[in-house]
């Protein structure tokens, strides 16, 4: 069984590796499709598979070196790890006490494969009747709303306003939404690319694999790799029936920057697939890159196949923590003069000493560049206008806010004594998932932040369902004040109070290639640190309410300007800016 885990877990790793850092990478979405599931199926059963012998030699080689781990892991081992109690002989040999307190426990073994099999099936009893009741749900959802046959597939009409999805042949909409024919075509044919390309048989087989294995976590990664290339492939049918790609790409992002604003947590998920859809669409990789790419995976699967089956174990493969260089911290270190003492994720441009970070920055290279926090403006002509904002201080004031991290949250006695009783609820520590049995392994000071939200709403004879995420203190430290920055604005006062604002987050989603050829105008940051520097707020138009959002994209982007202390504010489109 231990080796099973090993081999299998090994090669789901490894292709999993594969696909992240080079297949993902790539436009090759039913390939990738084929790779994802070919990988799950091959890796779990790969350690049953007798290799022929054709290259003895290795075979040999292999069965020694397993063997050899194999006669290492006594029992009698596993039981001191496990069993952390100090066990004395008695003169009645068959009788041992065990000292933990007053508790006395007789026998010389510990069952501990009747415990390990009893843990497993326990395990996997509560994520299979999760999974039917997941299922249940489904089916009441099918048998309480109406539905329409529309040959290849049956809409069903819901009763609540929500966005359309889809499971199996079912196309689920909201009943208001249709009868006014206020879906967009694009996302009725987006969700229908799923039902034509039976993408719900996909997410059932992995659920199916998570009941089984519901120990291993790379089946969670695998999951998010299958439904973010569903959203590509379905991506690539409606640009296909779609002649206006920019519209369509226009319409996600309108939609994710009002997901934003609303809800600046819960939709940053959302804001980074969009982002992943979006430059993927006008993705185009070279012929022969491709090739080689597919030959590589296929020899991936050759060299799994001719090691893992003849029972040899790896070279460790270890952790590679890439040091942080001087360069890198001295970076850093002038970066931090700038930040606000008051909000310590706020940049004040004028407490920058430019000049020194140019320099610093020149003398990284890209491994390194991706290490520091996001301030990419010192090519020219952005320099260029950015010193001349920056000198613009006192009566322009500059800031460049990054992302912020949640405030910490503190966890009430009553509240935590709770969690650990319920029982209709998904568990995340550390952004990962874990079995609701592990909250017992911490206490509740070790968490810096909480979140709960509600996945299933109560209803008849059923219990709202909830999703709890914990971070503990180390994590909260590391992803937000450790990892490398990102600028979310850029924003200016005047002297009159007005405030302008950029949504410079937006620029992650720029795409190099494609149908849309700047998504981002040209000189979008010298543009924006022109318009900062040059804007005349009495002169812009605010008595007119039509929104002008819908700017010509490539050649303008949006600037927020607000007046009398925020009370008044409108979107404006600025022109890019040749220099």
């Amino acid at each position: 069984m231990i080796l099973f885990l090993i081999k299998s877990t090994l090669a789901l790793g490894l292709f999993y590796g594969m696909y992240h850092i080079l297949l993902s990478r790539e436009s090759i979405f039913s390939f990738n499709r084929f790779y994802l599931l070919t990988a799950l199926g091959f890796s779990l059963a790969l350690p049953f598979i007798q290799m022929p012998q054709v290259i003895p030699s290795v075979q040999e080689k292999s069965n020694q070196i397993w063997n050899q781990w194999e006669l290492k892991q006594p029992a009698a081992e596993l039981e001191e790890v496990l069993i952390p109690f100090e066990v004395k002989e008695v003169p009645d040999k068959s009788l041992a006490v065990v000292e933990s307190g007053k508790n006395e426990v007789s026998g010389t073994k510990f069952p501990l494969g009747q415990v390990i099999m009893g843990i497993y099936f326990f395990g996997l009893l509560l994520f299979s009747i999760r999974f039917l009741m997941q299922l249940n749900g489904m089916r009441k959802l099918l048998k309480s709303n109406s539905q329409i046959d529309m040959g290849s597939y049956r809409l069903v009409l819901l009763k609540d306003d929500v966005l359309p999805f889809t499971f199996l042949n079912y196309l689920f909409v909201s009943r208001t939404q249709y009868n006014t024919s206020a879906i967009e075509p694009e996302i009725l044919e987006h969700e229908l690319a799923h039902i034509r390309q039976r993408h719900s048989w996909d997410i059932l087989l992995v659920e199916v694999l998570k009941c089984v294995f519901w120990f291993n976590p790379l089946l969670l990664l695998f999951k998010k790799a299958i439904q973010l290339n569903h959203e590509f492939l379905a991506d690539e049918h409606v640009l296909r029936e779609f002649e206006n790609h920019a519209s369509y790409q226009n319409l996600l992002v309108n939609k994710v920057s009002s997901l934003f604003g609303n809800h600046p947590i819960s939709s940053a998920f959302n804001f980074h697939v969009t982002k992943r859809r979006l430059m993927m669409m006008g993705k185009v990789s070279h012929p022969m890159r491709l090739t080689f790419l597919k030959l590589g995976s296929f020899f991936l699967a050759m060299l799994l196949f001719f090691t893992l089956t003849s029972s040899k174990v790896g070279d460790d493969l270890g952790f590679f923590i890439s040091e942080e260089t001087e360069g890198v911290k001295k970076f850093e270190k002038l970066l931090s003069e700038g930040f606000s003492e008051e909000k310590p994720f706020v940049l004040e441009l004028q407490k920058l000493n430019l000049e020194a970070l140019r320099q610093v920055y020149f003398s990284l290279n890209e491994e390194e560049r991706n290490q520091i926090s996001h301030f990419p403006f010192f090519d020219e002509v952005t320099y260029e206008q950015l010193i001349l904002l920056q000198k613009e201080f006192p009566r322009v004031v500059t800031k460049i806010s990054y992302t912020t991290p949640p405030d910490k949250k503190e966890i009430r006695a009553e509240i935590f004594d709770l969690w650990l009783k319920t029982k209709n609820a998904e568990l995340f520590i550390d952004d990962e998932e874990r079995p609701f049995e592990a909250l017992n392994q911490f206490e509740r000071s070790e968490f810096a932040f909480f979140e709960v939200r509600e996945t299933s709403p109560k209803k008849f004879l059923k219990k709202p369902e909830y999703s709890i995420k914990l971070m503990t203190h180390d994590f909260y430290h590391q992803k937000y004040f450790e990892s490398p920055k990102t600028i979310q604005t850029i924003s200016a006062r005047y002297p009159n109070s007005d405030q302008a604002e950029v949504f410079y987050a937006l620029r992650y989603i720029r795409m190099e290639n494609g149908t849309v050829a700047e998504f981002i105008p040209k000189n979008f940051e010298a543009s924006i640190f022109h318009h900062l520097r040059t804007i005349d707020t009495k002169e812009l138009d605010f008595e007119n309410r039509r929104s002008t959002i819908n700017y010509v994209m490539g050649e303008q982007f949006s600037i927020s300007i607000s007046k009398d202390n925020k009370s008044q504010s409108k979107v404006f489109s600025f022109p890019s800016v040749t220099f």
